[in-house]
């Protein structure tokens, strides 16, 4: 969240592990995270890239290496877009059997 003090933007950032592996840099009072990193260390220098990216005048980030970011699959829409991929191939599978057997059986085409 940006707060404004005295006319200075400060830029706050969590950088947090992941349940999933590596590191998150989410912004203070959002819950989705901004980036993934393999490295603490390449989290925090994220988060202050992207802190000068929004031109603050001073970015804070907090390392807290007891919380761990879970992975809300809802959110991000994984787990029903790969359903709904899975689903459609499947679909097209079936439809080409259906083709082919109706082509076979009738002779359609010949």
């Amino acid at each position: 969240m940006a707060t404004r003090t005295h006319e200075k933007e400060i830029v706050e950032f969590e950088v947090v592990p992941d349940e999933a592996g590596g590191w998150d840099v989410i912004k203070l009072g959002e819950e989705q995270a901004l980036s993934n990193h393999p490295t603490k260390e390449s989290a925090e220098q994220a988060a202050r890239v992207r802190g000068e990216e929004e031109q603050a005048d001073q970015v804070r980030v907090t390392v807290k290496e007891r919380e761990v970011h879970h992975v809300d699959d809802e959110s991000t829409g994984m787990r029903p877009a790969f359903l709904a991929l899975a689903a459609l191939l499947l679909f097209i599978t079936l439809l080409i059997v259906v083709i082919s057997l109706i082509g076979a059986t009738t002779e359609f085409g010949a």
